[in-house]
Protein backbone atom coordinates (compact mmCIF):
# COMPACT_ATOMS: atom_id res chain seq x y z
CA UNK A 1 0.00 0.00 0.00
CA UNK A 2 1.55 3.61 -1.12
CA UNK A 3 2.76 5.85 1.90
CA UNK A 4 -0.52 8.27 2.47
CA UNK A 5 -3.32 5.77 0.76
CA UNK A 6 -6.12 4.95 2.87
CA UNK A 7 -6.76 1.14 3.58
CA UNK A 8 -10.54 1.99 4.10
CA UNK A 9 -12.90 4.15 1.72
CA UNK A 10 -14.69 7.08 3.78
CA UNK A 11 -18.47 6.28 3.95
CA UNK A 12 -20.86 8.90 4.48
CA UNK A 13 -22.67 9.40 7.58
CA UNK A 14 -25.86 10.60 7.46
CA UNK A 15 -26.86 10.26 11.43
CA UNK A 16 -24.09 9.75 14.87
CA UNK A 17 -24.29 10.13 18.30
CA UNK A 18 -22.50 11.03 20.94
CA UNK A 19 -20.26 8.59 23.20
CA UNK A 20 -17.94 8.62 26.29
CA UNK A 21 -15.10 6.41 25.24
CA UNK A 22 -11.94 5.15 27.42
CA UNK A 23 -8.63 5.06 25.72
CA UNK A 24 -6.17 1.80 26.54
CA UNK A 25 -4.56 4.09 29.21
CA UNK A 26 -7.71 5.10 31.11
CA UNK A 27 -8.14 8.94 29.42
CA UNK A 28 -11.57 9.76 29.11
CA UNK A 29 -13.13 11.18 25.80
CA UNK A 30 -16.82 12.22 23.96
CA UNK A 31 -16.43 11.50 20.43
CA UNK A 32 -19.39 11.50 17.83
CA UNK A 33 -19.66 8.04 16.01
CA UNK A 34 -22.19 6.63 13.09
CA UNK A 35 -25.19 5.76 15.07
CA UNK A 36 -25.49 2.04 16.01
CA UNK A 37 -21.68 1.96 16.14
CA UNK A 38 -20.50 3.50 19.44
CA UNK A 39 -20.37 0.20 21.73
CA UNK A 40 -17.95 -0.90 18.71
CA UNK A 41 -16.20 2.17 19.01
CA UNK A 42 -16.00 1.74 22.22
CA UNK A 43 -14.05 -1.51 22.27
CA UNK A 44 -12.21 -0.24 19.98
CA UNK A 45 -10.92 2.81 22.43
CA UNK A 46 -10.60 0.59 25.15
CA UNK A 47 -8.50 -2.04 23.52
CA UNK A 48 -6.17 -0.41 21.19
CA UNK A 49 -6.17 3.77 21.53
CA UNK A 50 -3.23 4.48 23.82
CA UNK A 51 -4.04 8.70 23.15
CA UNK A 52 -5.76 11.20 20.94
CA UNK A 53 -3.52 14.47 20.53
CA UNK A 54 -5.92 17.98 20.29
CA UNK A 55 -4.57 19.70 16.97
CA UNK A 56 -3.42 22.64 17.72
CA UNK A 57 -6.24 24.80 16.12
CA UNK A 58 -8.06 24.01 19.21
CA UNK A 59 -6.15 26.73 20.46
CA UNK A 60 -7.02 27.29 23.91
CA UNK A 61 -9.37 25.58 26.63
CA UNK A 62 -11.40 28.27 28.41
CA UNK A 63 -12.28 27.19 31.65
CA UNK A 64 -15.78 27.21 33.01
CA UNK A 65 -15.86 25.75 36.95
CA UNK A 66 -15.24 22.11 36.37
CA UNK A 67 -15.23 22.27 32.50
CA UNK A 68 -13.91 24.07 29.55
CA UNK A 69 -14.55 24.70 26.05
CA UNK A 70 -12.08 25.19 23.46
CA UNK A 71 -11.34 28.09 21.06
CA UNK A 72 -8.95 28.61 18.13
CA UNK A 73 -8.92 32.41 19.41
CA UNK A 74 -6.36 33.64 22.07
CA UNK A 75 -8.46 34.49 24.69
CA UNK A 76 -7.72 35.83 28.41
CA UNK A 77 -10.76 35.52 30.84
CA UNK A 78 -11.03 38.84 33.22
CA UNK A 79 -13.93 37.86 35.13
CA UNK A 80 -16.51 34.99 36.23
CA UNK A 81 -19.69 34.12 37.83
CA UNK A 82 -21.27 30.71 37.90
CA UNK A 83 -24.49 29.41 39.24
CA UNK A 84 -25.78 25.52 38.48
CA UNK A 85 -27.80 26.27 35.17
CA UNK A 86 -25.72 29.32 34.07
CA UNK A 87 -22.34 31.74 33.75
CA UNK A 88 -21.54 34.72 32.48
CA UNK A 89 -17.82 36.04 31.56
CA UNK A 90 -16.03 38.97 30.58
CA UNK A 91 -13.62 37.94 28.14
CA UNK A 92 -10.96 39.42 25.78
CA UNK A 93 -10.11 37.99 22.57
CA UNK A 94 -6.31 39.04 21.51
CA UNK A 95 -6.39 38.36 18.24
CA UNK A 96 -9.65 38.57 16.98
CA UNK A 97 -10.20 39.18 13.33
CA UNK A 98 -10.15 42.70 11.81
CA UNK A 99 -13.43 44.39 12.23
CA UNK A 100 -15.00 42.22 15.38
CA UNK A 101 -14.83 43.29 18.89
CA UNK A 102 -12.71 41.87 21.32
CA UNK A 103 -13.93 42.54 24.54
CA UNK A 104 -17.67 40.87 25.59
CA UNK A 105 -19.92 39.87 28.25
CA UNK A 106 -20.63 36.20 27.37
CA UNK A 107 -23.73 34.93 28.67
CA UNK A 108 -24.17 31.20 29.02
CA UNK A 109 -27.89 29.68 30.38
CA UNK A 110 -31.16 28.10 30.70
CA UNK A 111 -33.87 30.97 31.10
CA UNK A 112 -32.83 34.06 28.97
CA UNK A 113 -31.11 31.97 26.19
CA UNK A 114 -27.22 32.56 25.51
CA UNK A 115 -26.28 35.63 24.28
CA UNK A 116 -22.81 38.21 24.33
CA UNK A 117 -22.37 42.21 24.46
CA UNK A 118 -19.97 43.92 22.72
CA UNK A 119 -18.00 46.77 24.55
CA UNK A 120 -15.84 49.90 23.93
CA UNK A 121 -13.27 49.33 26.38
CA UNK A 122 -12.17 46.66 29.26
CA UNK A 123 -12.87 49.62 31.86
CA UNK A 124 -16.12 49.87 31.07
CA UNK A 125 -17.14 46.41 30.88
CA UNK A 126 -15.61 45.22 34.38
CA UNK A 127 -17.24 48.07 35.60
CA UNK A 128 -21.06 47.00 34.21
CA UNK A 129 -19.63 43.28 34.83
CA UNK A 130 -19.23 44.51 38.46
CA UNK A 131 -22.41 45.92 38.86
CA UNK A 132 -24.37 43.06 38.29
CA UNK A 133 -27.26 42.01 40.48
CA UNK A 134 -26.33 38.26 40.67
CA UNK A 135 -27.17 36.71 36.83
CA UNK A 136 -29.36 39.88 35.89
CA UNK A 137 -27.20 40.36 32.88
CA UNK A 138 -29.01 41.70 29.95
CA UNK A 139 -30.06 45.34 31.39
CA UNK A 140 -26.08 45.61 31.68
CA UNK A 141 -26.93 47.06 27.83
CA UNK A 142 -27.43 50.15 29.53
CA UNK A 143 -24.40 51.12 30.82
CA UNK A 144 -21.71 53.03 29.09
CA UNK A 145 -19.20 51.64 26.80
CA UNK A 146 -21.91 49.45 25.75
CA UNK A 147 -22.03 48.57 21.84
CA UNK A 148 -24.64 45.94 20.99
CA UNK A 149 -25.89 42.86 22.07
CA UNK A 150 -26.20 39.96 20.26
CA UNK A 151 -28.72 37.38 20.67
CA UNK A 152 -27.58 33.56 20.13
CA UNK A 153 -30.34 31.00 20.93
CA UNK A 154 -29.22 27.89 19.59
CA UNK A 155 -25.82 29.05 17.84
CA UNK A 156 -22.24 29.44 18.59
CA UNK A 157 -20.55 32.75 18.91
CA UNK A 158 -17.43 33.49 17.16
CA UNK A 159 -14.95 33.72 19.39
CA UNK A 160 -15.62 30.01 20.40
CA UNK A 161 -14.82 28.47 16.84
CA UNK A 162 -12.41 25.97 16.68
CA UNK A 163 -10.29 24.34 13.95
CA UNK A 164 -11.37 25.52 10.54
CA UNK A 165 -14.95 26.20 11.31
CA UNK A 166 -16.43 29.15 9.60
CA UNK A 167 -17.93 32.51 10.61
CA UNK A 168 -20.68 33.62 9.36
CA UNK A 169 -21.55 36.97 10.97
CA UNK A 170 -21.45 36.95 14.27
CA UNK A 171 -21.88 33.26 14.57
CA UNK A 172 -19.73 29.86 14.04
CA UNK A 173 -21.35 27.82 11.49
CA UNK A 174 -22.08 25.02 13.72
CA UNK A 175 -20.11 21.90 13.81
CA UNK A 176 -21.75 18.54 12.00
CA UNK A 177 -23.78 20.80 9.54
CA UNK A 178 -23.96 19.71 5.81
CA UNK A 179 -24.59 21.78 2.74
CA UNK A 180 -27.74 21.00 0.86
CA UNK A 181 -28.73 21.47 -2.74
CA UNK A 182 -31.99 23.17 -1.12
CA UNK A 183 -30.75 25.40 1.81
CA UNK A 184 -26.62 26.22 0.31
CA UNK A 185 -24.49 27.72 3.50
CA UNK A 186 -24.01 31.78 3.56
CA UNK A 187 -27.22 32.26 1.49
CA UNK A 188 -29.65 34.81 2.27
CA UNK A 189 -33.57 33.01 2.86
CA UNK A 190 -36.95 34.25 3.64
CA UNK A 191 -37.98 32.41 6.77
CA UNK A 192 -41.82 32.17 8.24
CA UNK A 193 -42.12 31.82 12.37
CA UNK A 194 -45.12 32.01 13.48
CA UNK A 195 -46.37 33.06 10.02
CA UNK A 196 -43.97 36.12 9.77
CA UNK A 197 -41.20 36.43 7.35
CA UNK A 198 -37.72 37.79 8.07
CA UNK A 199 -34.68 37.49 6.29
CA UNK A 200 -31.59 35.41 8.18
CA UNK A 201 -28.11 33.59 6.27
CA UNK A 202 -28.44 29.99 6.03
CA UNK A 203 -26.04 28.10 8.50
CA UNK A 204 -26.08 24.61 7.38
CA UNK A 205 -28.22 21.28 7.48
CA UNK A 206 -28.20 18.76 9.89
CA UNK A 207 -29.40 14.90 8.30
CA UNK A 208 -31.13 13.16 11.19
CA UNK A 209 -31.90 9.41 10.73
CA UNK A 210 -34.31 8.50 13.74
CA UNK A 211 -34.66 4.89 14.28
CA UNK A 212 -36.96 3.34 15.98
CA UNK A 213 -39.25 -0.51 16.13
CA UNK A 214 -42.73 -1.11 15.58
CA UNK A 215 -44.86 -4.35 16.18
CA UNK A 216 -46.10 -6.10 13.17
CA UNK A 217 -49.99 -6.40 14.22
CA UNK A 218 -50.99 -6.57 17.95
CA UNK A 219 -50.51 -10.44 18.17
CA UNK A 220 -47.22 -10.25 17.19
CA UNK A 221 -43.75 -10.36 18.77
CA UNK A 222 -41.97 -10.00 15.82
CA UNK A 223 -40.74 -5.89 15.07
CA UNK A 224 -39.83 -4.22 12.01
CA UNK A 225 -37.44 -1.09 12.26
CA UNK A 226 -38.36 2.38 10.42
CA UNK A 227 -36.31 5.05 9.93
CA UNK A 228 -37.31 8.63 9.65
CA UNK A 229 -35.10 10.77 7.81
CA UNK A 230 -35.19 14.19 8.15
CA UNK A 231 -33.19 18.01 8.45
CA UNK A 232 -32.88 20.66 10.44
CA UNK A 233 -31.72 24.17 8.74
CA UNK A 234 -29.63 26.47 11.33
CA UNK A 235 -30.04 30.22 10.28
CA UNK A 236 -28.29 33.21 11.38
CA UNK A 237 -30.76 34.90 13.58
CA UNK A 238 -30.96 31.43 15.91
CA UNK A 239 -34.38 30.29 14.21
CA UNK A 240 -34.22 26.10 13.46
CA UNK A 241 -36.44 25.09 10.04
CA UNK A 242 -37.58 21.50 11.47
CA UNK A 243 -38.91 19.70 8.35
CA UNK A 244 -41.18 17.61 10.28
CA UNK A 245 -43.28 20.76 11.49
CA UNK A 246 -46.19 20.87 8.39
CA UNK A 247 -47.51 24.09 10.56
CA UNK A 248 -43.85 25.94 9.52
CA UNK A 249 -44.09 27.27 5.53
CA UNK A 250 -40.35 25.71 4.15
CA UNK A 251 -37.99 28.46 4.17
CA UNK A 252 -37.53 29.93 0.68
CA UNK A 253 -34.47 32.05 -1.25
CA UNK A 254 -34.11 35.23 -1.03
CA UNK A 255 -34.97 37.09 -4.61
CA UNK A 256 -32.57 39.77 -5.87
CA UNK A 257 -34.89 41.98 -5.80
CA UNK A 258 -36.14 41.57 -2.21
CA UNK A 259 -32.72 42.43 -1.11
CA UNK A 260 -33.82 46.66 -0.01
CA UNK A 261 -36.47 44.49 2.13
CA UNK A 262 -33.99 42.74 4.52
CA UNK A 263 -32.01 46.44 4.73
CA UNK A 264 -35.14 48.26 5.52
CA UNK A 265 -35.58 45.87 8.56
CA UNK A 266 -32.30 46.42 9.64
CA UNK A 267 -32.50 49.98 9.60
CA UNK A 268 -35.95 49.86 11.66
CA UNK A 269 -34.12 47.57 13.86
CA UNK A 270 -31.41 50.59 14.61
CA UNK A 271 -34.10 52.92 15.03
CA UNK A 272 -35.80 50.79 17.36
CA UNK A 273 -32.33 50.62 19.56
CA UNK A 274 -31.60 53.91 19.06
CA UNK A 275 -28.66 53.53 17.23
CA UNK A 276 -30.19 55.96 14.29
CA UNK A 277 -33.44 58.24 13.24
CA UNK A 278 -34.76 57.50 10.13
CA UNK A 279 -35.05 54.80 7.36
CA UNK A 280 -33.90 55.44 3.96
CA UNK A 281 -33.26 53.11 1.33
CA UNK A 282 -31.92 54.71 -2.67
CA UNK A 283 -33.09 52.81 -5.53
CA UNK A 284 -31.11 53.19 -8.94
CA UNK A 285 -33.77 54.48 -10.50
CA UNK A 286 -33.71 57.47 -8.34
CA UNK A 287 -36.74 56.81 -6.34
CA UNK A 288 -36.33 56.23 -2.69
CA UNK A 289 -38.13 54.15 0.25
CA UNK A 290 -37.88 56.78 3.45
CA UNK A 291 -38.97 56.88 7.29
CA UNK A 292 -38.44 58.42 10.37
CA UNK A 293 -39.74 59.18 13.83
CA UNK A 294 -41.96 62.25 13.96
CA UNK A 295 -43.75 63.93 16.81
CA UNK A 296 -43.99 62.83 20.20
CA UNK A 297 -44.94 59.55 21.77
CA UNK A 298 -48.40 59.26 23.39
CA UNK A 299 -46.18 58.18 26.65
CA UNK A 300 -43.80 60.76 27.62
CA UNK A 301 -40.28 58.72 28.58
CA UNK A 302 -37.35 60.58 30.67
CA UNK A 303 -33.70 59.58 29.67
CA UNK A 304 -31.66 57.36 31.97
CA UNK A 305 -29.39 59.21 34.55
CA UNK A 306 -29.70 61.67 37.43
CA UNK A 307 -32.06 64.17 38.07
CA UNK A 308 -32.76 67.43 40.60
CA UNK A 309 -35.91 68.23 41.33
CA UNK A 310 -37.49 70.66 43.08
CA UNK A 311 -40.83 69.99 44.93
CA UNK A 312 -43.66 70.97 47.29
CA UNK A 313 -44.00 67.60 49.36
CA UNK A 314 -46.84 67.56 52.24
CA UNK A 315 -46.66 64.95 54.74
CA UNK A 316 -49.22 63.48 57.14
CA UNK A 317 -51.32 66.37 56.19
CA UNK A 318 -49.54 69.22 56.76
CA UNK A 319 -48.71 72.10 54.71
CA UNK A 320 -46.74 71.42 52.04
CA UNK A 321 -42.62 72.04 51.78
CA UNK A 322 -40.45 73.14 49.26
CA UNK A 323 -37.91 70.53 48.74
CA UNK A 324 -34.76 70.05 46.51
CA UNK A 325 -32.86 66.88 45.50
CA UNK A 326 -31.25 64.44 43.40
CA UNK A 327 -33.08 60.79 41.90
CA UNK A 328 -29.65 58.89 40.76
CA UNK A 329 -29.12 56.10 39.26
CA UNK A 330 -33.31 56.58 37.27
CA UNK A 331 -33.76 53.93 34.44
CA UNK A 332 -37.17 54.19 32.78
CA UNK A 333 -39.59 51.28 32.81
CA UNK A 334 -42.99 50.42 31.16
CA UNK A 335 -44.33 51.11 35.13
CA UNK A 336 -41.84 54.24 35.40
CA UNK A 337 -41.40 56.15 31.99
CA UNK A 338 -40.52 59.74 33.01
CA UNK A 339 -38.80 60.81 36.30
CA UNK A 340 -42.04 62.41 37.65
CA UNK A 341 -44.11 59.40 38.31
CA UNK A 342 -41.15 57.61 39.71
CA UNK A 343 -40.37 60.53 42.23
CA UNK A 344 -44.38 60.85 43.42
CA UNK A 345 -44.24 56.56 43.58
CA UNK A 346 -41.16 57.08 46.11
CA UNK A 347 -42.94 59.67 47.97
CA UNK A 348 -46.00 57.52 48.56
CA UNK A 349 -44.22 54.29 49.82
CA UNK A 350 -42.40 56.78 52.50
CA UNK A 351 -45.81 58.17 53.28
CA UNK A 352 -45.85 62.15 51.78
CA UNK A 353 -47.59 63.28 48.57
CA UNK A 354 -46.09 65.59 46.04
CA UNK A 355 -48.10 68.53 45.39
CA UNK A 356 -45.80 69.62 42.66
CA UNK A 357 -42.44 69.04 40.86
CA UNK A 358 -40.35 70.37 38.37
CA UNK A 359 -37.12 69.29 37.19
CA UNK A 360 -34.32 71.44 37.61
CA UNK A 361 -31.08 69.59 36.20
CA UNK A 362 -29.76 66.47 34.96
CA UNK A 363 -26.71 64.42 34.67
CA UNK A 364 -26.58 61.48 31.80
CA UNK A 365 -24.93 58.54 33.33
CA UNK A 366 -22.20 59.30 30.67
CA UNK A 367 -21.53 62.57 30.63
CA UNK A 368 -23.37 63.18 27.20
CA UNK A 369 -26.51 64.01 25.62
CA UNK A 370 -28.18 61.65 23.14
CA UNK A 371 -30.96 63.21 21.13
CA UNK A 372 -32.99 59.62 20.67
CA UNK A 373 -32.91 56.76 23.03
CA UNK A 374 -34.37 54.08 21.02
CA UNK A 375 -38.29 52.80 21.96
CA UNK A 376 -37.34 50.06 24.43
CA UNK A 377 -37.72 50.76 27.97
CA UNK A 378 -34.91 49.10 30.35
CA UNK A 379 -36.12 46.65 33.31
Amino acid sequence: MALGESAVSPEVITSWTYENVVTNRGAPFVIEVKSGKAGLVAKLFARYIVDVNITPAYRTNVEHGCFGQYTRYDIVKHEYAASMVSYVELIEIRDAPEGRNPIVIHYHGSDEGDFFMEWEDLESAQTAFKSRLGFQIYNLGSHPGHVRTIRLGALQPWFYAVGDQELVGDYAVPLGVQDDPEFRLGEQYVVFEDGLPRAAVCLGTRFIAKHYQEHRSSWSFRRDETVETFRLVHFSDGYIWDERKASEKTPRPMKAEEAWIAEVVAQFRACLAGERTDVNIQFTDGTAFTGCVKGSRITKHSKAGDYEVRAMISRDGKPAELKEGWFNGFVPSVEHPDVISFAKAEALKKGSEIKTIEIIGFKPPDGKRRAWSGVFYSH
